[in-house]
């Protein structure tokens, strides 16, 4: 009989030459015979029970260290707030007399601004006036003086307001930041601490 798509092979094409040779007890001799004595098992599994039972105590001192420890860290950490709050609450009331003195400010530049516009305004009438009218009396000329003198005196005073709320107005910052300076330095003590 002869099947189809089936090479016939003839014995000298065959190699005879190459054969393996296995032993078993090669391999098993490395591996250990498995003990099966119900005794044996049991002193195992005893003797793995009384580690895990002496490793418990010691787990279990870990754990109360770890939860005091943490308890501690949540307790700084509370009270790390605590200062921060009060610090945040300090630093807004005295932002407020920076904020008044700022307010101050802008309504003395605003004063300084009027009168610097009535006194321009006041000298250009004075030498219209001047202009327009030829011969000029003693009393004029002396109560123009008179008026002129008033708003240079005005304007010496709100100039020298001026520096003062400049002046007092740059010693709170430098106050205000002298403050928060030494908070930020407490709080950078208090948390290496």
């Amino acid at each position: 009989m002869v099947l189809s798509n089936f090479t016939e092979v003839s014995p000298t094409d065959v190699n005879l030459g190459t054969s393996f040779d296995v032993n078993a007890s090669a391999i098993t001799d490395n591996i250990p015979p498995p003990y099966l004595d119900s005794e044996y098992l049991s002193a195992i599994f005893q003797h793995e029970h009384e580690a895990a039972q002496t490793e418990i105590p010691n787990l279990q001192t870990k754990l109360n260290d770890a939860v005091m420890r943490l308890e501690l860290e949540e307790a700084e950490v509370c009270h790390l707030k605590e200062v921060i709050s009060g610090l945040n609450i300090d630093l807004d009331s005295r932002d407020t007399p920076v904020v008044m003195a700022h307010e101050a400010k802008v309504a003395a530049e605003t004063a300084l601004q009027q009168l610097t516009d009535d006194l321009a305004t006041l000298g250009a009438r004075l030498q219209f006036d001047v202009s327009s009218a030829c011969p000029l009396t003693p009393e004029a000329t002396s109560l123009a003086e008179n008026v002129a003198s008033i708003l240079m005196e005005r304007e010496e005073k709100v100039r020298l307001a001026w520096d003062r709320m400049s002046k007092m107005s740059a010693e709170m910052a430098a106050i205000n930041d002298i403050e928060r300076l030494e908070k930020e330095v407490q709080i950078t003590k208090a948390l290496c601490v």
